[in-house]
């Protein structure tokens, strides 16, 4: 694996996790690290596939690191989507 493919992958996850925070912060609820780093890189996946279904990844705010790109505003919608599934359905109970 080359240094750049590795700062690409730790750089997408940190900003994956830093926008999966600000979801959670408008959403009012609190999650680990690896939660938030979790729900964003889901949510990014959820936000792109979004973007296509509405044509939407012409649309600016995408940035590109190294290898990887990050849609910022897809990742963030996504991320809302996730933390909102996590936030209403309940953890089941032994």
């Amino acid at each position: 694996m080359n240094i750049d493919v590795l700062i690409g992958v730790l750089l997408t996850a940190a900003i994956c996790g830093l926008l999966a925070f600000l979801a959670a912060l408008v959403l009012k609820t609190r999650a680990s690290i690896l939660g938030y780093v979790g729900a964003g890189l889901l949510g990014r996946g959820i936000g792109m596939w979004l973007a296509g279904l509405v044509r939407g990844t012409e649309w600016p705010y995408a940035l590109n690191v190294s290898t990887a790109s990050v849609h910022l505003l897809w990742t963030f919608v996504g991320a809302l989507l996730v933390l909102l599934v996590f936030r209403y359905v309940p953890a089941q109970k032994r």
